[in-house]
């Protein structure tokens, strides 16, 4: 009888087993919007939490976030266009925003929590300025929307970021592409990540395996506007605001011009990391985000 019993004990958990990695399998597809074909993966059920990567990166930026919250959330992560598998531009104009948004709505999903890191910080942000009943928090990650006024931050930093980051670029196009990418991953926001045992392989993966195309090109995308203080006001919904100990003066007082201004706003440091926190320390990354989607009532 009780050999019976422990053989129903280990079928019943085997068929838990069998079960969960059914509901956990990652669904992929490419999205036909705004004119091109953007990739997507889909992992996990439940709340919709919508991953954007930042530049010259792609959704695999977000693979520590897949594995942590996918057991209880539905976790879509894309490549932005002309990164990973999605196209690359044409000569018409585009923006993130507007393909965030098509996205959305190709895959159905009526609301959902908005995570953006660095370039995808701005889709997430406008977006949710212009579809605020769409979105049931915002996590901005060292993104935004661009701050130059001189009475929100320290513009005099401004200008050394900007030429560190064009003078990678300039070497990919003077130079060669491989060179370039050699370059980037020694610029600020990158070095620490790509010498990082954590995140070096990630992050050195999807340098490598980048296209190239908006480094090498006139890119056609659409500026979205400045920021102000009035539209960081205008954010009422629950907000995370992300930086890494270690980033750029710049980054820092984006996100505590962010804190200040964005009225249901948290801010959090990430210890030991620079701009690409959530995989140079993923442990603690997670565990903010977890406890801030508790905190909001988000399960």
């Amino acid at each position: 009888m009780m050999n019976k019993r422990i053989q129903l004990m280990a079928c019943i958990a085997i068929i838990g087993l069998l079960i969960t990695h059914c509901t956990n399998e990652t669904k992929s597809g490419f999205a036909e919007v705004n004119g091109t074909r953007l990739y997507y993966e889909i992992a996990g059920n439940g709340t919709p939490l919508i991953f954007h990567h930042g530049f010259t990166c792609d959704h695999r930026n977000w693979n520590p976030q897949i594995e942590y919250f996918a057991d209880r959330y539905q976790v879509i992560t894309y490549d932005a266009r002309g990164h990973g598998q999605s196209e690359v531009p044409d000569s018409i104009p585009y923006s993130y925003v507007e393909d965030l948004a098509a996205l959305i709505d190709y895959l159905e999903i009526d609301k959902a929590v908005i995570i953006g890191h660095s370039l995808g910080g701005a889709p997430a942000f406008y977006y949710t300025k212009d579809h605020p009943e769409r979105v049931l928090a915002l996590i901005l990650a060292e993104g935004g929307a661009f701050l130059s006024d001189p009475a929100i931050v320290d513009t005099s930093n401004i200008p050394s970021y900007f030429n560190e980051l064009y003078s990678a670029i300039a070497v990919a196009r003077n130079q060669g592409l491989e060179d370039g990418k050699i370059a980037w991953l020694k610029i600020h926001p990158m070095n620490d990540a790509a010498e990082n045992p954590i995140s070096s392989d990630l992050l050195n993966t999807m340098i490598e395996d980048y296209s190239g195309w908006h480094w090498l090109n006139e890119d056609p995308q659409k500026s979205n506007p400045i920021g102000t203080i009035e539209m960081m006001r205008s954010i009422k919904t629950p907000t995370l605001i992300v930086a890494g100990e270690y980033s750029h003066p710049v980054l820092k007082d984006l996100v505590f011009a962010q804190s200040q201004y964005i009225p249901n706003s948290k801010l959090v440091t990430i210890g030991k990391s620079n701009h690409m926190l959530n995989i140079e320390n993923p442990d603690q990354f997670n565990k903010e985000l977890e406890s801030f989607l508790l905190e909001n009532e988000i399960k």
